[in-house]
């Protein structure tokens, strides 16, 4: 900019001199009535307003030349992140060599980021129709190590770091949530086998019971075969005795 002005102080200088020159030669202009320092203020300001516009439309240029510059950024970086896709769920024990096998059939160009510590990294195509068809063919269907691949298209460095940031938080919670269900299914089958014990021991005491009360049932009816046989003994001996009672009898009455 200081460069332009020197220039443009220098460019009206030597205007000026030559007007001076020309008007020193010419005192039958039709300015010739006005002095010498008017027409040189005139000339002066004249000057200054050709090179004002001059410098006006150099700011331009220079605007317009900006605002394109800034268009062919913008427009080179939305279609690099077209070209771009964003990798996570990578296992630590991932290589480069893992990602070309399975990337590198879909125009692999490079891959920027890999910081597989992390477990993601930035994988750049050479067109933006195959990372559409590499993110539709990878994303949670390949596995790589043990870990399934997720993968999105378009996503920037700071979006991505909070994009797995909240997709750190979601598996957090979808493992907790898994967690609490397996935590119910193991309560549920302990109250399940708990219910099973309690039933087995329900039958047990009832099979005691039935048990009890047949061994009852069973002495009762030895004990009343042996009232009987006692009855039928007393009897005998009864019967006996009045006999030899009535023989003793007899005899006497004999005698």
């Amino acid at each position: 900019m200081l460069g332009k002005r020197k220039l443009r102080d220098q460019k009206e200088q030597k205007q000026v001199k030559k007007w001076q020159e020309e008007l020193d030669e010419d005192e039958d202009d039709s300015d010739a009535d006005l002095s010498d320092d008017e027409n040189l203020q005139k000339l002066i300001k004249e000057s200054k307003l050709i090179d004002q516009n001059q410098f006006e439309v150099d700011e331009d240029d220079e605007l317009y030349m900006y605002h394109q510059n800034l268009f062919k950024c913008i427009f080179f970086k939305a279609e690099k992140d077209k070209r771009t896709i964003f990798v996570w769920n990578i296992t630590e024990q991932a290589h480069e060599s893992d990602l070309d096998k399975i990337f590198g059939q879909h125009d692999l160009l490079r891959a920027e980021g890999m910081t597989f510590n992390k477990g993601r990294c930035f994988i750049e195509f050479t067109n933006p129709e195959s990372a559409q068809k590499a993110v539709e063919e990878v994303n949670e269907k390949v596995e790589l190590k043990g870990k399934m691949l997720q993968c999105l298209i378009g996503i920037s460095g700071a979006t991505s770091s909070k994009f797995q940031d909240k997709q750190i938080l979601i598996e957090k919670k979808e493992k907790k949530e898994q967690k609490l269900l397996e935590i119910q299914e193991k309560r549920k089958q302990q109250r399940k086998e708990q219910r099973e014990i309690e039933k087995l021991r329900d039958q047990e005491q009832s099979d005691d019971e039935e048990e009890s009360s047949d061994e009852y049932e069973s002495e009762d009816e030895e004990l009343n075969e042996i009232n009987v046989q006692d009855d039928h003994n007393q009897r005998l001996q009864n019967g006996n005795k009045n006999q030899d009672q009535e023989e003793t009898f007899q005899i006497n009455t004999m005698l």
